[in-house]
């Protein structure tokens, strides 16, 4: 039932994002489905794994986690 191929891949991933939770506090909610990521490519890809990649995943209405990709978020930081 489950990849653990994949899995694990998702697991060397991850640890190279910054993870974030956002609370929402505006009046437009979240939305949440049974297919929720929002993937948002800063440079020219928009995988998981990619440069500049942004993740956010709603958890609720109020709530997201947000992953954003270390090496280019740094990048961006020192920049601004």
């Amino acid at each position: 039932m489950l990849d653990t191929d994949l899995l694990e891949s998702f697991a060397k991933i991850f640890p190279k994002h910054i993870w974030i939770f956002a609370v929402n506090e505006t009046d437009t909610l979240f939305y949440t489905s049974d297919n929720p990521l929002v993937l948002d490519g800063h440079e020219e890809n928009h995988g998981i794994s990619s440069k500049g990649v942004e993740i956010i995943f709603p958890i609720t209405p109020e709530l997201a986690l947000v992953m954003r990709e270390v090496e280019y978020l740094f990048i961006f930081l020192r920049n601004t």
